[in-house]
């Protein structure tokens, strides 16, 4: 039996190995030679072929969504149209380009700029046209005498009111000309350069039908200023001051829609409106407390913000300007005319005497050290000449710069030198007037022997004598004019800081009788127990 299982497996063995040895040799010819593939290739061309078909199927689908999609979501979206004043200031440039990069965000808005300002300025203009925004740009200066002084609160007169005035006026223009109902639909936002926005107000407000409200943060000395919605009707007004007001709301808190305006003509801003009172000249016109539209989840929402831009403090550059260093003008971020004339204003011109004057508030001239007034104020006054002075009879003292050998010209009298002729002259006192030609004599004293080791005193002339009095007088009386231009000056700058003082006293007096007055609830009485004294009560209350 073992020999049989040993024969048995040394068959299969031998079996195993041939038929490897055949499998082998099969495979190496098969080597070099083409590979008829076909038959397994062609399932994998038809999936792949299957695939691209598909591709192209949806990619097309695509195309058509998209094509019968986009005019639809433009043509039905109504437009926004965002009215922003502007006037020229420092800051003008960043608070534009900072409101520009937001309204980019924003579909189907169109920007409405109105510059305070007699003509249109190539830096707000060139801004928007690279802005990459729908826009109109717009100028009116605004009336002399509805513009802030100097000093005055901002808080005094209301800005910008002829400049919306302007862009609503346009809106009326350029929207009646469309014939169409769709031209006439859109919503009009007033929309400060110096504020922020949150995007989800814009989508907020494009659906307003009459007038649109919500919170503004920030604003009034609170955290914010809301309408107090109730069963989604406004029913008063969260703010501290006033709330007595048609419509106690910042002019970024409620959108208008342009339907609404062009059914209003006249409705407008006015620019006499009391204190606070401006945006309720516009919306007492238009809707009622009760046609109000809650937005932003029922006013719960702060989305815009009123903030402010802090003044930026140029006292370097001032005493660059001053010295003539300021910074290059070609820059166009400082290319402004209010920047320019306060440059103009602040440069300190020796050959002019209206900027010494300007400049005089800080270093008057007679307070120089550098120049002669300074030793004078303490000099007594001399005796007055007559005002019908010969100036003819002044030797000009570039003649005496060609010296004749026996004279010597020092130069112009420092005011010590003149101080000292005038106080010899006053010494003198007749013996000049004796002289046979007298103060306007045009010759030159003769200069006296001195002994060798004597010190050669200063050469003396008595025609300069009279030529520095005269100068002392001009500048005397230039002196006095200019100490009566310094006194109108700081009696000016004290009437200012004293008004503002008052005015801020009367603010914060104002404001903390108000606050008073709000604070008190007046709670009725339930103690009683007696039905007709409640009954009583509660009318007193109502």
């Amino acid at each position: 039996m073992a020999t049989r299982m040993r024969l048995k497996l040394k068959t299969v063995f031998v079996l195993y190995f041939l038929v490897s040895l055949l499998g082998l040799i099969y495979a190496l010819m098969q080597l070099g030679q083409r590979c008829d593939c076909t038959e397994h290739d062609i399932p994998k061309e038809r999936t792949i072929s299957r695939l691209r078909g598909e591709l192209h199927r949806l990619q097309e689908q695509v195309r058509r969504l998209e094509a019968t999609r986009q005019p639809r979501k433009e043509s039905y979206l109504p437009t926004i149209f965002v009215i922003t004043p502007t006037y020229a200031r420092l800051v003008q440039k960043a608070e534009l380009t900072r409101l520009s990069q937001t309204f980019l965000h924003v579909p189907q808005l169109h920007w409405i700029v109105v510059e305070d300002s007699q003509h249109k300025t190539p830096l707000v203009g060139q801004l928007l046209a690279t802005s990459g925004l729908s826009y109109t740009h717009l100028h009116v200066a605004t009336a002399k005498e509805h513009k802030l002084q100097e000093g005055d609160p901002s808080w005094l007169k209301p800005r910008g009111v002829e400049q919306r005035n302007e862009a609503l006026r346009w809106l009326r223009e350029d929207r009646m000309a469309h014939t169409d109902a769709r031209g006439q639909e859109g919503v009009v936002y007033f929309a400060d350069d110096d504020n922020t926005y949150s995007l989800q107000i814009f989508e907020e407000m494009r659906s307003t039908q009459q007038v649109s409200v919500w919170p503004v943060g920030l604003v009034g000395g609170m955290k914010y200023e809301k309408p107090v919605v109730e069963g989604g009707k406004v029913v008063r007004f969260h703010v501290g001051w006033r709330p007595s007001r048609p419509f106690p709301m910042d002019m970024a808190g409620f959108a208008v829609s342009l339907k609404l305006l062009l059914a209003n003509p006249d409705a407008r801003f006015d620019g006499n409106a009391p204190m606070g009172f401006l945006e309720s000249s516009l919306l007492q016109g238009l809707v009622t407390m009760d046609q109000l539209e809650p937005k932003a989840a029922n006013c719960s929402k702060v989305l815009v913000w009123h903030t402010r831009t802090e003044k930026p403090k140029m006292k370097r550059e001032d005493a660059l300007q001053a010295q003539g260093l300021g910074s290059d003008a070609a820059v166009e971020s400082i290319t402004l005319d209010a920047h320019r004339a306060r440059a103009r204003r602040m440069t300190i011109s020796k050959d002019s005497r209206k900027s010494s004057v300007r400049g005089s508030i800080r270093a008057p001239k007679f307070l120089d050290k550098s120049s002669g007034f300074y030793d004078r104020l303490d000099e007594p006054e001399s005796a007055p000449l007559e005002d019908s002075f010969d100036e003819e009879s002044v030797m000009d003292v570039r003649s005496l710069s060609e010296d004749d050998g026996q004279t010597l010209l020092r130069g112009t009298p420092s005011g010590r030198w003149r101080r000292r002729s005038s106080r010899r002259k006053q010494k003198q006192g007749g013996s000049q007037e004796a002289s046979p030609l007298g103060s306007a004599s045009l010759g030159v004293s003769e200069v006296p022997q001195q002994a060798p080791n004597q010190e050669d005193p200063l050469t003396h002339f008595s025609t300069r004598e009279d030529a520095d009095d005269q100068v002392l007088i001009r500048d005397k009386k230039r002196m006095k004019r200019e100490q009566e231009e310094v006194m109108k000056v700081v009696k000016r700058n004290t009437m200012k800081t004293y008004r503002k003082a008052v005015d801020q006293a009367f603010r914060r007096g104002w404001e903390v009788f108000l606050a008073n007055i709000y604070s008190v609830t007046l709670t009725p009485d339930y103690s009683s127990r007696n039905k007709h004294q409640r009954n009583v009560v509660l009318a007193e209350f109502q």
